[in-house]
C-alpha cells in the first residue's frame, strides 16, 4: 500500500513537471484611442423665406447659404466627419386645417457648404454624405452653412408652409 502511494505521488509529480514544460506565455498589446465626441450647435440665422406673393407662373425662391442657417460642428481634430442632410417637403396642412383652403406641398432643395471660423468667406459646397476633415488648425471646429431653394408652383395653394431639414454628423 505504501509502495502504491509512493508510486501515485511519483506519477503526479512527473505529470506536473511535464505539464510545466508545456507551458506557454503570450503577450498581446493593448491600445485605446480616445476621441472627442461630436457636438452640433446652431450658430445663427434661420431658413425663413419670408412672405411671397403667389403668381400664376410659379417661381424659384433662393436663400443663399450665407443668409441661411449656420451650424458649428465641434469634434476631434484630424478626424473625418460624415455630413448627411435631408431634402424635405414643406406643407401647409396645419394652416389649411385652421383657416380652410387647399392643402399643398413645396419641395425644399438644400444647398450645403462648409467652412471654418477663420475662413468663413471660403465656402466649399458639399454633397449629402461627404466626408469633411476637422482640421486641427481650426480648434476641432467646422461650420456648415445651409441655404436652399423652394420651387413654388404656378397657382400654389396659399398658406404658411412648414417642414424640417435634418442634419446628421458622425465619425
Amino acid at each position: 500500500m505504501k509502495t502504491l502511494k509512493i508510486f501515485i505521488l511519483f506519477m503526479l509529480l512527473s505529470l506536473s513537471v511535464l505539464s510545466a514544460q508545456n507551458r506557454y506565455v503570450a503577450s498581446v498589446p493593448i491600445h485605446v484611442s480616445l476621441v472627442k465626441g461630436l457636438s452640433l450647435n446652431i450658430m445663427k440665422n434661420n431658413l425663413d423665406f419670408g412672405e411671397v406673393i403667389l403668381s400664376r407662373t410659379g417661381t424659384l425662391i433662393k436663400k443663399s447659404a450665407t443668409e441661411g442657417i449656420i451650424f458649428e460642428i465641434s469634434g476631434n481634430p484630424n478626424k473625418n466627419v460624415a455630413i448627411n442632410y435631408s431634402t424635405t417637403n414643406l406643407t401647409n396642412s396645419a394652416w389649411s386645417e385652421i383657416f380652410g383652403g387647399t392643402k399643398g406641398n413645396i419641395n425644399f432643395i438644400p444647398d450645403v457648404f462648409v467652412s471654418t471660423e477663420k475662413k468663413q468667406s471660403e465656402l466649399q459646397k458639399i454633397e449629402n454624405g461627404n466626408l469633411v476633415n476637422i482640421d486641427k488648425s481650426n480648434d476641432g471646429k467646422i461650420l456648415v452653412n445651409i441655404g436652399g431653394y423652394l420651387n413654388v408652383a404656378a397657382n400654389q395653394p396659399a398658406g404658411n408652409y412648414i417642414g424640417n431639414i435634418y442634419l446628421t454628423v458622425s465619425y
